[in-house]
């Protein structure tokens, strides 16, 4: 008998900027703060500003799969574009 030893990868944790638009109201936001912080791999957040149908949010994230897919998956708020700059910033429009 053969015993497989299965390591785990190591998780970095990081401090993301996620820029979410359009959204039409704060009730708006907060259902998407509320679907965000549910992800896999969120471990905190930071609402930042909301001005004009976009939102700022920090995000504490660890996990191995990259928060981007993850939000591929959001309950309720299906992106339609999503762009990730070299600054640890994610752009995500929202479709309607």
């Amino acid at each position: 008998m053969v015993a497989s030893l299965l390591t785990a990868q190591p998780v970095e944790r990081e401090q993301l900027t996620l820029i979410a638009s359009p959204l039409r109201s704060f009730e708006q936001v907060n259902e998407f703060r509320n679907r965000l912080s549910a992800l896999e791999g969120v471990i905190g957040l930071k609402v930042g500003r909301f001005y004009r149908g976009s939102l700022r949010v920090a995000v504490d994230y660890a996990d191995v799969v990259p928060l981007a897919h993850r939000l591929r998956d959001l309950p309720d708020f299906t992106p339609i574009a999503l762009n990730e700059r070299g600054d640890r910033t994610i752009e995500i429009t929202l479709g309607s």
